[in-house]
């Protein structure tokens, strides 16, 4: 009898384990960035950094794919997988292809539910749109690119936003990362100019399986400013580059993750976005099909998109933001005039350099606000008519075949439990005949025997057995692309806002703006008495020279501007500040940028090249250190009173807006 019990006990842990296994699908109805309570309670943003001109945030999502790259990209997608791990064998997954091209319909949906959160709680025009096209090319592979010139604002963050489904229609209810009817994965990159936040060489944050593509393209972006070419190369998507597989190199050891992301804002550390699979309000869902509901209907929203938008702002109060905007605020300006970008960071200079630096600020405004109305253009395409119904309907039928599956999955839980007791019983009556037999342990052998068989018959099920499904994906697709296109191609009148009245400008398209722009910027300012000369930059522990954007004496660095020399393989050296003699010299700001993620940064006063005064020492995964610094050397602790001077503040700027 002591056999059969411990048999019992066995098989009916068994079952209850059984029973999970023909899982339900559900999620979870909080993220890990939500606070403990469950509620997203909105943080507020100190806008006390920012320049009136620059943007906030840039939110980058995969939304088309040419038709060159389909293949490849289907074929990447179904054999990188996030969550679960794809067959050994390299087999294609059932339903693969369709599951990879509604994850381009579903980036959409979920970025604008993303953006309309920040938008909620930052100031106007500070939110963009980025949609991707995904492309292929046999010598880089697998890239994307912008399809708008969102990126080409001045911004403080760039996010990397995607959703992801694995790609198995088979294991839709179980896979870790679905997203599929009211089930959402979304993934997300973070990141900042790395001259605001050296520590982590501008990553904020990234989900776990991306952390490492994420670090590689941060040391991949610590590039010098090149007023030559004022438009600096964009970035793919992490995803993308993720699903490459050829750009990922591996972290360093000195590298900090946090270990909680509902804790305070680290900036020496980055940020592990967990991978989860969330459940949004069916209800909530099943109405995205009612015409009336509208945008109001966002049930992505409540489980993600509030508390993701919470973290954000929570990033902005901590980094820098000016040192965030500043390089691309300069090669913004040398876009329109090469000679006045020259001096932007120069402390003093004549009246026509200023005059022209302010003009300039004035027009990267106006194209701020046009871009800005091509985002809520985007988004005014979720109210679209054919649009909004297109993916309203896709979802509100994944729904519908979701809830079939989980109904189903609960009928084989309850008749896996039935088969459970029969084969309790079947092991009591093998045990009464073995007992009777005196045949030892033979029942017990039988009954488990029973269980592994009703554990195989629960194995494996058709997901999406409808063809119907695939014909509402390919027209959702062709509506996205058909409302979209005529959308950014309206013609939109922004304002010029000038010293002497207003002006507006007209135009279709982004590069028919700026043509407008440079045009006016032309007429209305006058050749300026200055034209940049080139002069060098140096190092006192380097041989290499540098190049410097900023005033010249003898051929040599002489006031304040931006320095950079490229070492090769040591690394690269830039600075921010006053210069006497080719060397830093008085108040400025040093990043050095070591290959393989290690940067050193000071900030504070210099002396013939090297830290001298009162200095603030940063380095990747450690927390500022301030002190007193002799000759490059630390020398003790400052003084109680003593600040280290902030170089890039807003107060501190030679030429900012309105100021």
């Amino acid at each position: 009898m002591h056999l059969f019990k411990n048999t019992l006990c066995m098989t009916v842990s068994s079952a209850m384990i059984l029973a999970g296994c023909a899982s339900t699908g559900s999620g979870l109805t909080t993220s890990a960035l939500s606070s403990r309570s469950g509620a997203a309670q909105a943080e507020t943003f100190d806008a006390s950094t920012l320049e009136a001109g620059d943007g906030l945030v840039i939110i980058r999502y995969p939304a088309f794919i040419d038709e060159d790259a389909k293949i490849p990209f289907f074929d990447l997608y179904a054999k990188r997988t996030i969550g679960d791990k794809a067959p050994e064998d390299g087999k294609f997954l059932p339903n693969a292809e369709q599951l990879a091209a509604a994850f381009m319909l579903k980036n959409h949906y979920f970025a604008v539910s993303v953006y309309k959160a920040l938008k909620e709680q930052l100031p106007a025009d500070t939110v963009f749109l980025s949609p991707h096209t995904i492309n292929y090319d046999m010598k880089t592979g697998l890239t994307s690119s912008p399809v708008l010139s969102s990126e080409a604002i001045p911004h403080a963050i760039t996010i990397d936003f995607s959703t992801y489904t694995f790609p198995d229609s088979d294991a839709l209810l179980k896979a870790n990362a679905v997203t599929f009817g009211d089930l959402v994965t979304p993934l997300a990159v973070v990141r900042t100019d790395h001259r605001a936040l050296p520590q982590t060489n501008g990553l904020l944050a990234a989900s776990a399986p991306l952390m490492s593509t994420a670090w590689t393209d941060a040391q991949r972006n610590i590039q010098p400013i090149d007023l030559s070419a004022p438009q600096a190369d964009i970035d793919s998507h992490i995803l993308i580059d993720f699903l490459d597989g050829q750009r990922t190199q591996a972290i360093a050891s000195n590298f900090r993750v946090t270990e909680s992301v509902r804790s305070k804002v680290n900036p020496a550390k980055i940020d592990s976005l967990p991978v989860q699979r969330l459940q949004m309000d069916s209800d909530v869902v099943r109405r995205l099909a009612r015409k009336q509901d509208g945008l109001d209907a966002d049930p992505f929203g409540g489980v993600y998109a509030r508390a993701f938008a919470n973290r954000i702002i929570k990033y902005l109060n901590v980094i820098d933001i000016p040192k965030a905007t500043a390089a691309a605020k300069q090669q913004a300006v040398a876009s329109f005039d090469y000679d006045a970008a020259h001096l932007y960071f120069a402390s003093a200079s004549n009246r026509s350099v200023e005059n022209r630096i302010d003009f300039a600020e004035r027009l990267l405004k106006a194209e701020r606000r046009y871009l800005a109305a091509q985002s809520e253009a985007l988004e005014s395409s979720m109210a679209n008519d054919k649009f909004g119904r297109a993916i309203a309907d896709l979802m509100s039928a994944e729904q519908d075949n979701l809830e079939q599956q989980r109904d189903l999955a609960r009928q084989q839980n309850a008749r896996t439990a039935l088969a459970i007791l029969g084969v309790i019983a079947a092991a009591g009556a093998a045990y009464g005949a073995n007992r009777a037999g005196n045949r030892g342990n033979s029942g017990a052998n039988t009954g488990f025997r029973l269980l592994t068989t009703a554990a195989v018959g629960l194995a494996g099920y058709g997901f999406l057995s409808s063809s119907s499904k695939k014909a509402q994906g390919k027209m959702a697709s062709a509506n996205f692309l058909a409302t979209i296109a005529p959308a950014l191609a309206t013609s939109q009148a922004v304002t010029v806002d000038l010293v002497e009245g207003t002006e507006q400008i007209t135009a279709a398209n982004f590069p028919e703006l700026r043509e407008k722009m440079l045009r006016l910027y032309r007429t209305r300012l006058r050749s300026m008495d200055y034209s940049a000369v080139p002069c060098t930059f140096s190092s006192p522990d380097v041989t290499t020279l540098g190049t410097w954007y900023g005033p010249c004496e003898s051929g040599q660095a002489s006031g304040s501007g931006y320095g950079t020399i490229d070492l090769g393989e040591p690394g690269k050296i830039e600075y921010f500040g006053s210069t006497q003699g080719g060397f830093a010299s008085g108040e400025g700001y040093l990043i050095f940028a070591e290959p393989r993620g290690k940067t050193t940064a000071y900030e504070g006063t210099f002396l013939a090249g090297r830290p001298h005064g009162a200095v603030a020492k940063t380095e990747t995964g450690k927390e500022p250190k301030s002190g007193v610094y002799e000759n490059g050397k630390r020398i003790g602790r400052l003084p109680s009173g003593v600040a280290v001077p902030n170089v890039l503040a807003l107060e501190e700027r030679a030429y900012s807006y309105g100021r």
